[in-house]
């Protein structure tokens, strides 16, 4: 998936500002200059296809590019896993460097990351197939490729020679994570004589980049690698913790574990609409009755006025209220609709496989969510992977405290029985993790679609990108 990161230059561990919607990304770059654009092949493109073939079925796009910035020439390039040198090839450009001319790449397949140092930023752009980046003439950047290189290209360009690399000196790539979310190992290439490379590279060093497909003695059997080369896994970059195991995980569920659009969209509106029926017929009942006091106490009414308890659970409802009775209470309906098997739970994949590799290593797993402990339970227990309840050691909810309250996240450390500094909370939302880490957690935020980053936390988009 296409991503954008920016930081501070002196920040790594910080985000600024994250995103994977292209017109969000594409917005962001064109502020600092930056041209970005995706591209669809006007004909279909096939496993062994010549790089005529490729250049003509995005002709109409590469046309119009080189109409408006005076571009001269286009040519394809490629390189696979099986390239001998794939290693020396991927550490020549992961140092800060320019050119002298723009850097104009469009991916037919495969990926990589750009990062660009723009003034006191740092950009960092995953492309993917269908992404074109146009890397300005003398901005500092540096390119990776990963440790098992898969991409086709096309290069626009005028001059080749405008792309001998110009190094900097700085070493601000060595701090930034790479295309496997590794720091860079070893930093500047070297020669043969344990020289640092600086400036300009001689042609045999430059000979994978600038090398066209066309200048190979078998086009058609470089392109026959194109069969593992389509489609490509969508492998994320992000910059990762590289703390130590902690003694305890503590996760939220919507938007971290779970879509907040299945809470959204089928719970809470299920519930409102259930609510009404289901207090009617459980009025009288002991695990009913204390809730619906409780609101009728807040609303200044009759627990017997249920007209008025149900107009104050819709109108918390609607304004996403983060209620205990409200919670309670839809904690009861949800139980009925998970047992007749109305819906089953949404959990991410990655949330699914994590939670079972770290249960199965014997950390201890503990959810803490607004939605009552019996909420959680049904929602882990009815999920669209089974029942995931015997990967958890235990539950919280805000009957512990709010959950945007550091004394809360004190008092689950308690119950647990852990340091605070050896307890993770996961959370889409940047005042709990702040909560968190002022009652001296570790905190990781779960930057899922839509989610707003919070730049004072470490982030990843996926379970899998922790590092243990």
């Amino acid at each position: 998936m296409t991503r954008l990161r920016t930081y501070a230059e002196d920040r790594p561990d910080q985000v600024r500002f994250y995103s994977s919607d292209f017109a969000a990304i594409q917005a962001h770059l064109r502020g600092a200059g930056v041209r970005f654009e995706r591209w669809q092949a006007n004909a279909d493109i096939h496993p062994g296809d010549t790089p005529d073939a490729v250049i003509a079925a995005y002709r109409a796009d590469i046309d119009r590019l080189m109409a408006e910035a005076n571009y001269q020439a286009v040519d394809v390039i490629s390189l696979t896993p099986e390239h001998p040198d794939k290693a020396t090839l991927r550490q020549k450009f992961l140092n800060e460097h320019t050119h002298a001319e723009d850097e104009v790449r469009f991916f037919v397949a495969g990926r990589g990351l750009f990062t660009l140092h723009l003034g006191e930023e740092v950009f960092e752009i995953l492309c993917e197939k269908d992404d074109l980046i146009g890397v300005p003439a003398g901005t500092r950047h540096w390119f990776d490729m990963g440790p098992e290189p898969h991409f086709v290209a096309i290069r626009v360009f005028t001059n080749p020679a405008g792309w001998v690399a110009n190094f900097t000196g700085d070493e601000i790539a060595s701090r930034f994570s790479r295309l496997d979310g590794q720091p860079v190992q070893g930093g500047y290439a070297k020669d043969a004589k344990g020289r640092r490379t600086q400036g300009k590279q001689a042609s045999r060093d430059r000979a994978f980049w600038f090398l066209p497909l066309r200048s190979l003695n078998s086009p058609s059997a470089a392109f026959a690698l194109l069969p593992s080369l389509f489609p490509f896994a969508n492998a994320d970059l992000r910059q990762r913790p590289r703390d130590p195991r902690p003694a305890a995980l503590v996760t939220d569920i919507e938007g971290t574990t779970s879509d907040i659009a299945f809470v959204q969209k089928v719970l809470f509106p299920y519930s409102r609409e259930a609510l009404p029926r289901f207090l009617r017929a459980n009025a009288d009942d002991p695990t009913v009755a204390p809730w619906i006091a409780m609101v009728a106490g807040e609303v200044h009414t009759s627990p017997d006025n249920l007209p008025a308890v149900i107009a104050a659970l819709w109108s918390w409802i609607d304004a996403d209220r983060k209620h205990t009775a409200l919670k309670a209470l839809q904690g009861l309906v949800w139980e009925q609709a998970f047992r007749e098997g109305l819906f089953h739970a949404h959990v991410y994949p990655d949330a699914v496989a994590a939670l079972s590799r770290w249960h199965a290593m014997g950390l201890p797993l503990y959810v803490y969510s607004s939605g009552s402990v019996q909420a959680q339970k049904l929602y882990f227990g009815h999920t669209e992977s089974g029942d995931l309840r015997p990967c958890f050691s235990g539950y919280f909810d805000t009957t512990t405290g709010p959950k945007r309250e550091a004394e809360s996240y004190r008092s689950i450390a308690a119950k647990i029985g852990q340091p605070a500094a050896q307890i993770l909370f996961l959370s889409d939302i940047g005042a709990e993790l702040d909560a968190a880490r002022q009652a001296g957690w570790r905190t990781v935020q779960v930057l899922r679609e839509g989610a707003t980053p919070a730049p004072d936390h470490l982030a990843i988009s996926r379970f899998d990108e922790l590092g243990f």
